[in-house]
């Protein structure tokens, strides 16, 4: 017994060496493994201090360029030009004969007997002929209708020239054009006045009798650039005074079911509307004596804003999104007063002036005033960029084709202007 005793001691006591051994070894084999466990846990770290960094730094950067864009474009509203170059000029021009709107970015010239498009290079890109006495024109994006006031004819032009005419059977008080080339005429007939509406080839689309009990007297009329709706201001007689009625007709689907294609009737008492125009996106505005009113609401315009004017109104402008409104002004160190609108009636821009101009351009985001020798430009945010004289010779127009960039039309010549 004693020896099986003493061999299970010896046994248990190699037994207990053997796994203190193992558990040495083991732990000797954790210890090893731990170093490359924090290592990782270190690179890990770093990494994300690093990620840190850069983007601490990137947003820096982002933030300084977004600083430096700001500046500039504060620094460019700011700026105003002392002076202009001439980039481009064409010959000698008849000013005293010849009338000239602005067309695509391009002059449309036109007189009794021809017109003609030109590039702002001074480039003729074509010449077009015809016979009308007392020719007006009217502009809707790049198409032109001139017709003969008082006369019977009407010639559509696009950029690319001619695409149609259209003769009507009596007297033409007024026209205006659409994108599409139709054209409301509005027509003299006694004591009664006829709006006709034709397609470019001449083609009668629809008529509208008026008298001035009712509807009213057309005191103005336009149409929408696609051809689809006619606004029209009427002068009437209600209860001894002067009251407009604003109609609206469509010849396109959404009027077919309605009498007369109308799609809207508006009344203001004792209220004149001398002025009504299509704007973008569907809209029209009303220039009121006493404001402007917008209808929106493309097939069938609906009464919009309404803004009231603080004093009367000397001229009216607008840029297809933008209204404008000039008042002679109460300050004694200026003579007008500038407000320019969204269509939504929020007052974007007041401004005082005292440039004595004759004409104004609105468009390319600035509004130019001029006469016939000088020439002031203010941008929508009310800066005034450039005043000067013009020493071209006697200036007949100035239409505003860029971003510092105008055509100007003279007794010597046409010319493309660039302010610096």
């Amino acid at each position: 017994m004693k020896n099986i005793k003493e061999k299970w001691s010896g046994f248990r006591k190699k037994t207990a060496g053997a796994l203190s051994g193992a558990k040495a070894s083991a732990g000797s084999v954790f210890e090893k493994n731990k170093q490359p466990l924090d290592e990782v846990s270190s690179y890990k770290q770093r990494l994300i201090a690093h990620r840190r960094k850069t983007l601490i730094k990137t947003g820096a950067v982002i933030a300084a360029v977004a600083a430096l864009a700001l500046g500039i474009k504060f620094a460019f509203d700011h700026w105003s030009f002392k002076e202009y170059v001439i980039l481009n000029s064409s010959e000698q021009e008849d000013i005293t004969s010849t009338e000239y709107v602005e067309l695509d970015g391009k002059i449309f010239k036109y007189n009794q007997d021809d017109t003609a498009l030109v590039d702002t290079d001074g480039t003729t890109l074509w010449t077009g002929s015809y016979n009308i006495t007392d020719p007006k024109a009217d502009v809707c994006g790049d198409v032109v209708a001139v017709y003969d006031k008082n006369g019977t004819s009407i010639a559509v032009f696009d950029t690319e020239g001619e695409v149609g005419n259209i003769t009507t059977d009596l007297p033409i008080l007024k026209a205006r054009v659409s994108s599409v080339g139709t054209v409301a005429a509005v027509l003299e007939d006694g004591e009664d006045t006829w709006i006709n509406y034709y397609n470019a080839s001449g083609e009668e689309i629809a008529t509208v009798k008026t008298g001035i009990d009712s509807p009213g007297y057309p005191m103005d009329v336009d149409v929408s650039s696609d051809g689809s709706v006619l606004g029209v201001a009427y002068l009437y007689m209600g209860d001894g005074s002067p009251n407009t009625r604003i109609t609206f007709y469509n010849f396109d689907s959404a009027g077919k079911n309605q009498m007369d294609n109308k799609v809207g009737e508006y009344e203001y008492d004792n209220i004149l509307v001398p002025q009504i125009e299509y704007l973008d996106e569907g809209k029209f505005v009303a220039f009121r004596e006493d404001g402007f009113t917008v209808f929106e609401g493309g097939q069938a315009p609906r009464e919009g804003d309404t803004v009231k004017a603080s004093k009367d109104i000397i001229t009216t402008m607008n840029d297809g999104s933008r209204i404008g409104l000039i008042y002679q002004s109460d300050e004694e160190d200026s003579l007008y007063t500038m407000e320019v609108y969204t269509t939504g009636g929020r007052k974007i821009m007041e401004e005082n002036f005292d440039f004595a101009y004759t004409d104004v351009s609105m468009g390319q985001n600035q509004i130019v005033l001029y006469n016939s020798s000088q020439m002031c430009v203010y941008s929508l945010k009310g800066i005034e960029k450039f005043r000067g004289n013009m020493k071209e010779g006697q200036v007949k127009n100035l239409f505003p084709v860029g971003s510092n960039r105008y055509l100007e039309v003279t007794e010597n010549g046409i010319y493309t202007l660039r302010l610096k």
